[in-house]
């Protein structure tokens, strides 16, 4: 990495150390209490000058042997090994697995001894075209950790996608369980953040093909968080649409 990278890294290391130790209480409740499942979303949750690095550094979907989905559920690309993601970007998704960040989380959602994923399995990036979609899902809620059996808790979720307009779609969706419904709707805009619980009832995704130029895609980060401890509520033990 250049000396620029080493800089953006060194900020996002700050703005860590903000987030953790300005965390109110009014985040950790509307956390808790957002309908329709336990959930927080951030805009401008990065630098712009960092966002503008990772896409810079993202693969298009020539460039590395991404994970490739077609299928009447879903259609997207997503990388497949640690190895597969370029340097600088890697160093930000382990900057979201450090100590600190882990500390940030619990705090935030009130799920102690969060544990990192350096595999990123089913994470890291995601990359959707024009026509794709994510049907409407619960996540799978078991992984082998060093050979251990741990739970899958919380899904972190950053958007990289500058200019991208409403009417490109692509917007989370966050589904009522109970209704099937959808209830609240994030467009996936450079820099927003959604954070959320990851158990049966956290349905979610974006069902509707996407509208965006052919040369863009839905670009994001993904990690998620787990557990030793099994959860209390219901878990998936593979992914689950509807």
């Amino acid at each position: 990495m250049d000396k620029e990278e080493l800089l953006l890294i060194d900020s996002l290391k700050e703005r860590i150390d903000y987030l953790y130790a300005n965390l109110k209480d009014n985040e950790i409740k509307e956390y808790k209490n957002n309908y329709p499942f336990a959930h927080i979303n951030f805009s401008n949750f990065i630098s712009e000058d960092l966002l503008k690095k990772i896409n810079k550094h993202f693969p298009s979907p020539e460039q590395i042997k991404w994970r490739s989905f077609q299928n009447n559920l879903e259609i997207k690309l997503a990388s497949q090994t640690r190895n597969d993601i370029p340097e600088f970007i890697l160093k930000v998704l382990d900057e979201f697995n450090s100590e600190i960040f882990l500390n940030y989380l619990g705090k935030l959602t009130g799920i102690e001894n969060l544990l990192p994923d350096f595999s990123y399995l089913g994470g890291g990036l995601h990359s959707i075209p024009k026509g794709g979609k994510l049907g409407i899902h619960t996540d799978f809620g078991y992984h082998n950790l060093n050979n251990q059996t741990v739970y899958r808790r919380v899904n972190f979720l950053l958007y990289l996608n500058f200019d991208w307009e409403d009417e490109y779609g692509g917007h989370l969706e966050l589904w009522d369980s109970n209704t099937k419904t959808s209830a609240k709707k994030v467009l996936p805009l450079a820099g927003n953040v959604v954070i959320f619980n990851t158990d049966s009832d956290s349905f979610h995704g974006h069902p509707l093909p996407l509208n965006c130029p052919e040369d863009r895609q839905r670009r994001s980060l993904a990690l998620y968080y787990y557990t030793k401890e099994k959860p209390n509520k219901q878990i998936n033990n593979d992914t689950i649409f509807i």
